[in-house]
């Protein structure tokens, strides 16, 4: 399918153009991957077909909106689009501007506006969405599940990075998540993957909330035409020598086999606090099951003295 599209590279600067596409959703993902944020994606044909509809089968009832019912398929189509955008950093407010305008079907685009008009003063998706029966319940007690986990995500920004400051358990986890964050991205730059895309996978196999929203940042630098080493030495994510291999690798065109010795670094230095802390728990261990032992002899002998003393 050919589609036509306006869109934003880094810069803020708009571009033309058009490009072959399965559906707009693809359409999306092979335009952000070029690098470009897209404003409109129509489809060349069924442009042409509006344009030759009587004007007045295109206008909607301003009254008869919030009763309008929206076929599951477009629903998917704009769930599986906002999806798209958000996880790849959109802001909730932009992709739905975005939607928005792009929207070829007048109905659902009456509604994204009324959506779209709540958003800006602040309503809450979910309860944007309760005013129209186009959209199943299901859809918006899955939309306010999505909501009450961005409030949670403050809480567990903090117990990332709470965690990382715990002795000895800190350490090892600020080393675990170097390891695999420099093997993912070698892996990544060798399979010859944008190094955009490859940051954004890398970033996604970090599991701890307060690293992964810094890597994010990064990205949006690294979009921005940044470096990787540039990027990642605005933070403290990782540690001054790994920051130091990684300018080393840019400058000397070998960055992939850097960050695979840096991952075989990490890991040997893991292991090694592994077996440290094995080490340590193993007479703590010990003391601790002869305390039980002694206990729950203890608790067996004396009721034996009791019986004695009756005698």
């Amino acid at each position: 399918m050919q589609f036509n599209y306006v869109a934003e590279d880094a810069q803020k600067k708009r571009k033309k153009g058009s490009i072959e596409a399965d559906s707009k959703p693809h359409a999306m993902q092979l335009l952000m991957k070029d690098g470009l944020f897209p404003v409109s994606i129509v489809d060349v044909l069924q442009d042409e077909r509006e344009k030759n509809e009587n004007i007045f089968t295109r206008d909607i009832s301003f009254v008869s909106i919030y009763n309008k019912k929206i076929s599951k398929k477009k629903l998917l189509t704009f769930a599986n689009q906002m999806a798209i955008m958000v996880k790849a950093g959109v802001s909730l407010t932009t992709a739905m501007d975005v939607l928005t305008t792009e929207e070829s079907d007048k109905s659902l685009k009456k509604i994204l506006e009324h959506i779209r008009a709540d958003l800006h003063l602040g309503v809450h998706l979910s309860d944007a969405m309760k005013k129209f029966k186009a959209f199943p319940e299901i859809v918006i007690s899955m939309v306010e599940a999505g909501e009450t986990d961005g409030r949670l995500e403050v809480f567990r920004l903090a117990i990332g990075r709470l965690s990382l400051k715990l002795p000895v358990i800190g350490k090892l986890q600020k080393r675990v998540y170097a390891a695999r964050f420099c093997e993912v991205l070698s892996s990544m730059s060798l399979a010859g993957i944008d190094i955009t895309q490859g940051f954004l996978v890398t970033a996604n196999t970090i599991k701890n909330a307060y690293i992964y929203k810094i890597l994010m940042q990064n990205m949006d630098d690294i979009r921005l035409g940044s470096s990787i080493s540039a990027a990642v030495s605005k933070n403290n994510a990782f540690d001054k020598l790994l920051l130091s291999m990684i300018h080393t690798g840019e400058e000397s065109g070998m960055l992939p086999e850097t960050l695979g010795k840096m991952a075989e670094l990490y890991e040997e230095q893991t292991n090694e606090s592994i077996k440290a802390i094995n080490a340590l728990l193993e007479p703590l261990m010990t003391v601790l099951i002869a305390g039980i032992v002694g206990v729950v002899v203890i608790s067996m002998v004396l009721p034996m003295f009791g019986m004695y003393d009756l005698f």
